[in-house]
């Protein structure tokens, strides 16, 4: 830009000494306007690339911001116990107890499966399907242990308020809704909040927060290991 704006300078000298030889004065005025004209598209076009740049530099910022939300989200499920490798799904233990379709409220509930966010999902099972908490988020979970649960596009509306069973989003923005029936004996608080005090006398904690981030906290012992 600065080469340009020298160059235009250089013009405006050259028509000023022309027309004190003699050139018609309104061919020098015409001539002048030019320059001037362009020095603005120069100016324009300056002010514009910059304002490109900072735009670039506020989409970076909001990719790191958005990717070491990512990144906190994985930090605290990797902590659950199943895993299988650092690209494979990460199963919890079954264990004993009711599953799939003879699951009921009150019932021991499975741990979510985790696989890497976009990658394929665990084993497909007909007689005992999963829900995945958000497109492509790589956080599933199983649907007989949500009977309630209805699924919507992100960011859509959730369902009717019922006052007596009010619905919740299980993470916040993922479109999957479900009753707080559906979590007998749990917490529900703030996403992102502190969860309940620990066990009396014991340090151990008397609930465990279901999805990370999620708000939903249930009494640790109906988690199986």
């Amino acid at each position: 830009m600065t080469t340009i704006g020298g160059k235009l300078e250089s013009t405006a000298g050259q028509v000023s000494s022309t027309a004190g030889s003699g050139i018609d004065s309104r061919i020098a005025a015409a001539v002048s306007q030019q320059v001037q004209t362009s020095r603005e598209l120069v100016t324009a076009a300056s002010k514009t690339s910059d304002k490109s740049k900072s735009a670039a530099e506020a989409l970076g910022e909001q990719d790191r911001a958005n990717r070491g939300k990512v990144e906190a989200v994985k930090s605290d499920l990797d902590g659950m116990k199943g895993r299988n490798g650092p690209s494979g799904p990460r199963l919890p233990q079954d264990g004993g107890g009711a599953s799939g379709l003879s699951w009921k409220p009150g019932d021991k509930r499975r741990r979510p499966y985790l696989v890497e966010p976009g990658a394929l999902g665990p084993p497909v099972n007909p007689h005992d399907p999963l829900i995945e908490v958000g497109p492509r988020s790589g956080i599933f979970v199983p649907e007989n242990e949500l009977p309630g649960v209805k699924v919507y596009s992100p960011g859509a509306l959730g369902p009717p308020v019922y006052p007596d069973d009010p619905y919740m989003e299980l993470i916040p923005g993922s479109g999957v809704w479900a009753p707080q029936s559906d979590f007998p004996g749990a917490q529900f608080l703030s996403p992102g909040a502190l969860g309940p005090s620990t066990q009396t006398g014991t340090g151990a904690p008397a609930y465990t927060e279901w999805l990370p981030g999620s708000g939903i906290w249930l009494p640790s012992q109906q988690l199986r290991p």
